[in-house]
């Protein structure tokens, strides 16, 4: 394995980890706290809603995965990304508690539910940016790059990459 593919992966993993998280943890509260009176008292069914869950975010993340192996990532393309994830995951579980019938969750809650993660999880992915943009300011998790041509253009790229070390590029020449 080189390196590259060992870092991108361990990235991929600390983002799927985290998504996880929020996923299920926001579920559990929203489903133990403020809708406790949905009289829910099976736990046969809240495996279901879990696994559901899951089973439901995993093609998502599949489709995202390698747009945060991205070098150069605008906020705002991350927040578009999270937008679709989420919508895509709500169609995804919405089929599969139809498929398996489990009518007792009501739309409010799911509205919520989703709602809760589309700002957590574009939140949690801003947070994530930051802190390996931390890491590569810190000389790790970088691509040595050689620029070909040295015109105005190569001139003018060579010093923005050089400039701004969060991009994770390490010059050699051009």
């Amino acid at each position: 394995m080189n390196k590259r593919t060992g870092k991108s992966n361990l990235i991929s993993s600390f983002v799927f980890i985290g998504d996880v998280i929020l996923v299920n943890s926001i579920f559990l509260i929203l489903f133990y706290g403020h809708w406790s009176w949905l009289n829910i008292n099976s736990d046969h069914l809240l495996r279901y809603l879990l696994l559901s869950l899951n089973v439901a975010y995993l093609p998502v993340f599949y489709l995202v995965k390698e747009r945060h192996k991205l070098r150069i990532l605008e906020i705002e393309r991350l927040m578009r990304m999270a937008f679709y994830a989420v919508i895509l995951h709500f169609c995804i579980f919405y089929i599969l508690l139809n498929f398996l019938q489990l009518h007792e969750i009501t739309i409010k809650f799911i509205i919520t539910y989703f709602t809760i993660l589309y700002f957590s999880l574009s939140s949690w992915w801003v947070f994530g940016r930051f802190l390996i943009k931390c890491y590569r300011k810190k000389g790790f998790n970088y691509r040595s790059v050689v620029i070909l041509g040295a015109g105005k253009s190569g001139v003018e790229l060579a010093r923005r990459i050089s400039k701004d070390p969060t991009f994770g590029f390490r010059l050699l020449g051009y």
